[in-house]
């Protein structure tokens, strides 16, 4: 199974579960300031292979925004993410294939 592939399947088997979807807020632990189609984009994994289904109700909140940079998108972001509720409930953290996981930063 390729990288791609098993990065896709835990997101697929959480989006098959029968959850309060509309009562679950889903952001990112980190992300790239990539155009949210690039293949790059950690926001596209989610959307694709998270929020299908009933899943689809849940609210996303990227951590990206429309701006060339993130020094000029930081205001809009940290907007957005101010709602929500800390400590997180869940965490789902990836490895990549180099061994990394997800670089979190105040």
């Amino acid at each position: 199974m390729s990288l791609a592939a098993q990065r896709r399947c835990p997101f697929k088997a959480l989006a098959a579960k029968t959850l309060p979807w509309e009562r679950i807020v889903v952001t990112l632990a980190d992300e790239r300031w990539v155009e949210e189609e690039s293949s790059d984009s950690n926001a596209k994994l989610v959307r694709e292979h998270l929020l299908q289904g009933e899943a689809k109700a849940a609210n996303f909140i990227p951590l990206t925004c429309a701006t060339q940079t993130p020094e000029e998108g930081v205001e809009e972001v940290a907007k957005r993410t101010s709602s929500l509720a800390w400590p997180a409930s869940v965490v789902v953290l990836g490895m990549g294939g180099d061994g990394h996981t997800a670089s979190l930063f105040p």
